[in-house]
């Protein structure tokens, strides 16, 4: 049987007696040291936009030397994550325009590094499960180089979990979540202004250039308008001006009348809608149907010729953030607007804007990068003042891009960029 090992004081040969007042000592001197340490004050750390990063979302990994798939394949696959149908379809089809135009201008330019360009659809239908089946389809069955997409942010979430684990480049065009780049992947790119920064802007508007105190939020319930509200409320909260009210409409929604009772009793200075743009339109509409006058305010999901459409006349005066500035005096945007009403008889909208410049960003970085994910990543990880057509695109440290936000607001039946 082994022998225990004796304790400090026994290897010195001390009683037991001197030995009890020894550790007794000790405590009591650990005891005032932990005194002193809680008595210290506590300093708050500056808290930046990604507080829990400290260095930039870089690859280490091998993938640069890997050779990874067909090295020379009959086409260019690039794969192509959005709500095709279900209840986001609306905004899935807008991708799918702007996708494929994009598509038809480089593959009538030569294609990709001499090979056509191939875009393969994955419908995710809005669900979150039905968009992990069908990543794995796009990355394993369709061997695609990288991804688009997707539309509902949660959806989002799912895929660069899985392309992160797949070592695959993805870009999302709509996503405006700020926890999509929190996972903190390498792989994961968003080509548009996230709703932490929507946030900030729509509260600069409306509390310091414009002067509001007494503001509503209505909030669509879904991750974005549950995700945006969130940041709104969290911006108000710490400019001393909470807000006078927070309430959830729903998609499909045409009775608000739960909405207009809440107005009338609340009687805001200004309301700001986080939502949707065909249900913010029946919000909208039903608000100056009931006679209320109250300055509306919006995020980039109420961006679309459809909101105006859908609201009429209601929508005049609404102030909205503008991810896609369709009077830009930039050649690139003017012939894309051409371009896309020849074709689909229609302007485009920020959907489908966004998309076509998602489009030339990954081919751009497969050409630059070639045939190999690691390096396709690190091409578009790279990109700095891209001539978008939605505006000079760049990426930061964390894979976003920076832009500033710009405001427009419905004149005349239609968006008009406000410069002040």
């Amino acid at each position: 049987m082994k022998t225990p090992s004796p304790s400090p004081v026994q290897s010195l040969g001390v009683s037991p007696l001197l030995g009890l007042a020894w550790w007794s000592g000790r405590l009591a001197r650990l005891g005032w040291l932990l005194t002193l340490v809680l008595a210290l004050p506590v300093v708050a750390q500056p808290m930046k936009a990604y507080h829990q990063w400290t260095a930039p979302f870089e690859y280490h990994g091998p993938g640069r030397e890997v050779t990874d798939g067909d090295v020379n394949p009959p086409t260019i696959r690039i794969g192509i994550l959005a709500s095709l149908s279900g209840n986001g379809a609306i905004y899935g089809q807008a991708m799918r325009e702007g996708a494929d135009l994009a598509l038809a201008e480089i593959n009538q330019r030569g294609g990709i590094l001499g090979k056509p360009l191939e875009l393969i659809y994955r419908d995710d239908r809005n669900d979150m499960g039905e968009n992990g089946h069908q990543t794995v389809r796009l990355l394993f069955e369709d061997k695609v180089w990288a991804i688009i997409g997707s539309v509902h942010s949660g959806c989002t979430h799912v895929a660069a979990r899985i392309t992160l684990k797949a070592e695959t480049p993805q870009l999302t065009t709509v996503s405006t979540d700020p926890t999509v780049q929190m996972i903190g992947s390498p792989w994961m790119f968003r080509c548009l202004a996230d709703d932490r920064s929507q946030g900030k802007a729509i509260a600069d508007l409306v509390f310091s250039k414009h002067g509001r105190k007494k503001v509503g939020l209505f909030q669509q319930r879904n991750r974005y308008g549950k995700m945006g509200g969130k940041t709104i409320a969290q911006i108000a909260e710490g400019r001393g001006t909470p807000l006078v009210f927070k309430n959830f409409f729903v998609t499909d929604q045409k009775d608000f009348s739960e909405q207009i009772a809440l107005l009338r009793q609340a009687n805001p200075d200004a309301i700001i809608i986080w939502g949707l743009y065909t249900e913010a339109a029946g919000l909208v509409r039903a608000i100056r149907t009931a006679g209320s006058s109250v300055p509306i305010y919006g995020a980039d999901g109420m961006v679309s010729p459809e909101f105006i459409r859908l609201a009429g006349e209601a929508a005049e005066g609404t102030i909205v953030t503008y991810p896609f500035d369709d009077t830009r005096n930039d050649p690139v945007t003017k012939r894309f607007i051409e371009t896309f009403r020849q074709k689909y008889g229609k302007a485009p909208d920020s959907f489908a804007a966004h998309a076509y410049d998602a489009v030339y960003l990954m081919a751009r970085a497969i050409e630059r990068g070639g045939l190999n994910k690691a390096r396709i990543r690190d091409a578009l990880a790279a990109t700095r003042e891209f001539p978008g057509v939605t505006g000079p695109i760049s990426f930061n440290e964390y894979n976003d891009d920076p832009r500033e936000v710009i405001f427009a607001r419905v004149q005349g039946g239609r968006f008009a960029p406000m410069k002040d």
